[in-house]
């Protein structure tokens, strides 16, 4: 006897359990995308609350000839973004720190895309020219 139907290839039955399998692998991996832009995202305030503090140290520490100690100074809005505070103060908490090393000390605060607060702190020494 000969068979009237060609059993070769998969049916319709394996196609949609495949395509199953498929949607749930691909529903557990969506979540991570998410995760993946939230954390580029901070990455680059990050960066970017990195690279405005290093630039304002360098200009102070080539500036040199501070105001009276301690000189501090908030500066908001900067890039629409960002709030920075200086703290320059002398520092001389003991003998093994030679007379006129200054501390320069600099604090980014920022609201990510979601809402929530943000700081970055930084410190340097340098010695007024």
């Amino acid at each position: 006897m000969t068979n009237l139907f060609n059993n070769k290839g998969t049916s319709l039955l394996e196609v949609m359990a495949a395509m199953l399998v498929l949607a749930i692998g691909i529903m557990g991996i969506a979540p991570l995308m998410v995760v993946t832009s939230d954390s580029n995202s901070f990455s680059r305030e990050l960066t970017r609350a990195n690279t405005l503090a290093s630039d304002k140290i360098e200009e102070l520490r080539a500036g040199g000839g501070y105001a009276p100690l301690p000189y501090i100074r908030n500066e908001i809005n900067i890039e629409n973004k960002y709030n920075r505070t200086i703290r320059i103060d002398a520092y001389e908490s003991d003998v093994t720190v030679p007379p006129g090393v200054y501390r320069i000390h600099v604090t980014m605060n920022w609201t990510d895309q979601n809402g929530l607060p943000r700081s970055t702190e930084y410190w340097t020494y340098t010695t007024r020219r």
